[in-house]
């Protein structure tokens, strides 16, 4: 099964119950320093959704979420910026 696959199934098991959300941001983890652009559309699809989810349900969590997909997200965008030229 490929990577795509593995994150929208693990998404799709947790939003069921069946995959506790602690272990599908530890797969999200997994995925910090992917280069794929089509893996990283998706990653960026299913952290806005568990943003959601969790503001709705737990907003005092939300705060915390955002910090984790910042961390998640901080090797790509340091990527991007290093490629452009912007960079430190």
């Amino acid at each position: 099964m490929d990577r795509y696959g593995i994150l929208d199934d693990s998404f799709a098991l947790s939003m069921a119950g069946q995959l506790p959300l602690s272990s599908l941001l530890t797969l999200m983890g997994a995925y910090r320093e992917e280069p794929d652009y089509t893996m990283l559309s998706n990653l960026i699809s299913v952290s806005s959704k568990v943003a959601r989810i969790v503001a709705d349900a737990d907003n005092t969590l939300l705060d915390n979420i955002k910090i984790f997909f910042i961390n998640l997200f901080q090797y790509s965008a340091d990527i991007v910026v290093q490629a452009h030229g912007h960079g430190p």
